[in-house]
This record gives C-alpha cells, structure tokens and sequence, in this order.
C-alpha cells in the first residue's frame, strides 16, 4: 500500500489501490524494450522550441498547451496536471499516469515517473563512437546541407548516401531537432552521440537533415533507409509525413498523406523492424553483361534500342506502349545479364564487349506474388482505359516490372531461364579481365636449347625437328643424339593445323619433304615415324591426299555440296527466334553449321523454305 499521507492524496483526488513499484516495474520492462527511442533531454527542448515557434507563426496552441486543457475539462487535478505537464517533457510515460489516475491509483502516477526521470538524471551508457560522430564527417554532412539544402549520412560508416539506390523516410519525428540557423557540426556530432546506441544496432538507419525553403527552418532527424519504395510510402503514411525521398535521383515521393505528423503506437525500434521486413533480403550475384560497343556505364535508357545491325531486341514493341497508347505505363529502364559462368546463346556470345556486374542483390521471380499482383492491376487499368487483349497483356507486363521495382527488387528472372537476370537501372560497367594463359615453356621438357651459332629458330621446343640443309648429317646428328631417337625423313608430311603452332614459323605453311640429303641417307618406314610421334607426344601428321590440295575427303565433299547449292540458288540462314534475326550462312562451313539454343537453320531456295536444324528452347 502507499505511505502518501491521506491529505496529500486528498489534494491529488486519488486513493491507494496500487503500489508505485509496480508501475515502476512497467516502466523498466518498457524502457528495456526501447531505451534509444525514448527521448534524450536535449532533443526534447529542440522539439520543444519547433512545437513553440509553429504556435507563434500559426495562433495555435502548443501540444502542452492542449494537454493542459484536455486535462482540466477530464477532471484531474491541479497538481496532476503540473505533474504530468512536466513528465511530458522528460519522456514520462503520460498515458501510463492517465490509466493509474483513472484506477485512483497515487503509486502509479508517482511509478510512471521513476524510470525516465532517473534516465534524464543520470544519461545513457557512453559507448564507442561512431564514425558518424567524427568532427571531420559532421563537416561533410553541414557542408553537404549547405550547398544542396539536405543531407543523408551513414553514422555507423560515415558515408555520404547522397546517390545510392535507397529511398529515405523520416522514422522518429518525435526525435527531430528544428533550428532557425543551420547547424553546426558540433550539433551534429552531438545528435548523432545522442543515438548512439540505436544507430549502431541499425545500420540502416541514418541522419538526415533539410533546409524548408518555406519557413526558413533546418531540421535533422533520424531517417531509415530502405530500396522499397512501398514500404518508404506504408511508414511514411502511418506517421503522417507528405513525402519519402530518392537518395538516387534526388526526387520527393508524395505519400498522399497531409503532413500533418501522428503520433504512432510503435516504438522507435519497432518501426525500424517493420521497414526491414517490407525490405527485399539481398544476397551477392555475380553475372556478366554483353555489349556490342565499348561504355563506360551499363545505361539502362538504353533498354530497347536497335543494335549494331539495325535490329531492335524481341521486347522493344512494349516497352513503350505506354506512351504510345496512354493507356498504361511504360516500362522502366534496365539491361540484362547471364549469371557467372552460364553459357549465353550465340548470338549474346558473339558480342565483343564483357562486362561484370557483382554486388549484393535482390532478385524476384515472375511467379512472386508482386510481380502477379502488379500484372494483373496493370492489365485492368489497360482494359478500363480501353485497350485490347493484347495490348493490356504487354501493359501488364510493364506493370509488372514497376511493381517489383517499387517493392525494392533489384531485378527478376523467369523461373525456364534462371540464369538470365534482368536488373533494374544503370550499373558501371566494369570490363570483364580477359584470362590469359601462361606461356608454356616447353622448353623445359625438353633439350637444351641449341643456337647452332645463332642460326637455328629458339620459339620451338629447344631444337629445330628440320634443320636447313647446309647443316647437314653433322646438325642432324647432333639434334638426334640430344633427343635420344632418329629423325623421320624422306617422307613427304603435311601437318595438321592442331600440329602447325608447335613448328618454327617458316616451317608452319606447307608440306616440308625431309629428303635423303637433309639427314645422311637413311630411309624410314611409317612404323618408324609412328613411334618416333608416340615418342615425343608430336599430334596426328597426315599425309598428303591424292588431290593434291591438301584438304582431307570429308572437306571435299562440303566444298562440292557448297558449290552446288549456290549454282541453284539455295542459301542457308541462321534465325534467333526470339529476335526474329536472321544471319546469312556463308563459305563451306556453312553446311556443316549448328543452331544455338534458341536458333533454328532454314535452307532457302526457290521452291521453298526447309528447317535443317533446331536448337533446344527455339520458338515455334
């Protein structure tokens, strides 16, 4: 029971039904909960001095004001007024004291009143500093507000989020600090110093500050930070704010609210929880994208557009059917790329441009219910403003992408072709390092190189297989004595192309006849040349056929059937099936030519059109 003396209860209009520990108790659970989001003292004043100046500029009453009066027309005594009047505005918990007076309850008016009060005394628990607290990134920050009239800044990194794909939305309008005058960096490293604790547990949380060109007034404040503009717009909304805004684009985002600032029954902590979970969750991807010409940005406006030979891709005829039809919205910018170490279709792969595009990422699928939800929105409204089937399905589809986009996804892909990803925006284009091989020194497998006073060629394995002939029996000798085998020779040898770069240059193009006075007389078998092959791992050496043309019988027969094909006028093309693209097949290669995944081959002539061949996910 409670030791208040009867006259004081009397004065205060209240009766002993509740000990003060017991809201005391209630007050610490609750303080533990969310300690960072109650408010420090300093802010508390700030806040203050905002709610007096709009009441000076407006005729309207403060919100203690208010209270004073709601207070006095439900009956509470003057004492209690005073009591609560004073406990607003160093973070009591009011409406604690409210329900403890309701239920005639001394010691719950007095417990609501023990744990801030004994915060506000003795501070929060001073703990590392943040970068953000560093006197040289509060400059930054006051020199950034300055020169663009706002800024955003990561404390627990110090980085400048000016220009990153987040959208920032003010989470603590109770924990604003409003000033007539800019701040200084001082202010600001105090503010941040204030916030300590719940910016170091949320590093999606950052300080933002703007100038109200309007009123004159600077402000810094607690802002979240999140790639989802819905879930910007839902908290925004929830806490009466008029706007979100695009750190990437530097834009304003109407939320459709008034502006007008609510309070919220939501702790500080549990709006910053509740912006995570409408949050994508990111994960790193690495993929690669392919360019016909060298950029220095992967630009997304570029989405659409012909390429080199003329043709624009399969999708350009939608993409901006919205502005065309008024009907829907066009779709949003972007560009494509295969994941790391997927296998692009042929035509993709013969782009001579690579780039990588590496980072933590969020990508949707086009069965996740945003992607559904926005394309079925996104074909009604094409429908209601009048379109055809056809025409609010492509619509639909842009609707589709926006809603992704708006929800914070990076990208999306379709689950029959999981390693081609689709991203939103623009990425710097980081060129793909070309992997070289290291030079095999072959000479190490071998004997020592031999310069036969400089005259022998040195980018072979070390020896010449056919020295010139005015070495003789003497220079063939001694290559055969360091090779620990003979020659072959009076053949007459052709060497195949997978041969032809182990040779000297000047022995790489033709037949070369080792003759009986290149090596002392002797005359080999061709047993004698296959083991001498076998021996020193030397590939397939053909011998020369009767054409006398070098080329083997099965190139014969695609020359002879090229030939014939041209004389009747047939010509073999190669189509993309889902570009529509059509590339000529030209020379002997022709015949024997393989369509890519997503190509069929069609042999044209003037009796019609035949399908030689189809790739596995061509089109109908």
């Amino acid at each position: 029971m409670s030791s208040i003396p009867a006259p004081l209860m009397n004065l205060l209009g209240l009766k002993p039904v509740q000990d003060a520990t017991m809201a005391a108790g209630e007050d610490l659970l609750g303080a533990a909960k969310s300690i960072p989001s109650m408010l420090v003292p300093p802010l508390a004043g700030l806040e203050q001095a905002r709610n007096e100046y709009h009441a000076f500029k407006t005729g309207e009453p403060t919100p203690q004001e208010a209270q004073w009066k709601n207070e006095k027309a439900a009956g509470y005594s003057l004492p209690y007024r005073g009591a609560a009047l004073l406990g607003s505005a160093v973070g009591v918990n009011v409406p604690g004291m409210e329900d403890s007076a309701k239920q005639g309850s001394v010691g719950g008016v007095l417990g609501h009143t023990v744990v801030p009060t004994a915060m506000t005394l003795g501070g929060e628990a001073v703990s590392h500093m943040l970068p953000g607290e560093h006197p040289q990134v509060a400059t930054e920050a006051m020199h950034e507000h300055a020169a663009t009239g706002g800024s955003t800044f990561e404390p627990t990194t110090g980085k400048n989020l000016s220009g990153s794909k987040k959208i920032a939305v003010g989470i603590a309008p109770e924990h604003a600090a409003i000033s007539e005058k800019p701040f200084t960096p001082e202010q600001y490293s105090q503010f941040v110093g204030a916030h300590r604790d719940l910016l170091a547990r949320n590093p999606n949380v950052a300080v933002g500050t703007y100038h109200d060109p309007v009123s004159g007034l600077h402000s810094m404040e607690l802002v979240g930070t999140t790639s989802s503009k819905t879930a910007a717009t839902n908290l925004a909304s929830h806490l009466g704010e008029d706007h979100t805004y695009n750190l990437a684009t530097d834009e304003k985002i109407p939320t459709g609210a008034s502006g007008d600032r609510q309070p919220s029954p939501m702790s500080v902590n549990e709006r910053i929880a509740d912006l995570h979970s409408q949050t994508p969750t990111k994960s790193t991807y690495s993929g690669v994208h392919y360019a016909e010409t060298p950029t220095d940005m992967i630009n997304g406006s570029r989405r659409g557009m012909p390429g080199a030979d003329g043709v624009p891709p399969a999708e350009a005829a939608r993409l901006r059917l919205g502005s065309k039809t008024g009907q829907g919205k066009d779709a949003p910018g972007g560009f494509y790329t295969y994941k790391a170490g997927a296998l692009p279709d042929a035509a993709t792969a013969s782009r001579k441009n690579m780039y990588a595009v590496r980072g933590r990422m969020a990508f949707a699928s086009t069965d996740h219910p945003e992607f559904q939800n926005g394309y079925a929105q996104g074909v009604q409204n094409a429908m209601n403003a009048g379109a055809d089937a056809v025409t609010a399905h492509q619509l639909g589809l842009n609707a589709a992408e926006h809603a992704l986009h708006d929800a914070g996804f990076d990208g999306y892909y379709s689950p029959k072709h999981p390693d081609i990803r689709f991203h939103f925006g623009n990425e710097p284009a980081v060129p793909v390092a070309p992997k070289v091989a290291p030079e095999l020194d072959l000479g190490s497998y071998g004997p020592e190189k031999m310069d036969f006073q400089g005259a022998v060629p040195k980018d072979n394995l070390g020896f010449d297989f056919s020295p010139p002939k005015d070495y003789g029996d003497s220079a063939r000798a001694d290559v055969e004595k360091r090779m620990g085998g003979p020659l072959p020779r009076g053949k007459t040898e052709q060497r195949s192309a997978s041969t032809a770069a182990m040779w000297p240059e000047k022995y790489r193009n033709g037949p070369k006849t080792l003759s009986a006075n290149e090596g002392g007389g002797a005359n080999y078998t061709a047993d004698d040349l296959a083991k001498f092959k076998a021996k020193h791992g030397i590939g397939d050496v053909q011998k020369t056929v009767e054409n006398g043309s070098g080329d083997s019988a099965a190139s014969l027969e695609a020359i002879s059937r090229a030939a014939s094909e041209k004389s009747n006028g047939v010509q073999r093309v190669k189509i993309d099936t889902r570009s529509g693209r059509e590339i000529p097949l030209i020379g002997v290669d022709a015949v024997d030519a393989k369509p890519g995944p997503y190509e069929v081959i069609v042999q044209k002539s003037p009796t019609g059109d035949v399908e030689l061949a189809r790739g596995t996910h061509a089109r109908r």
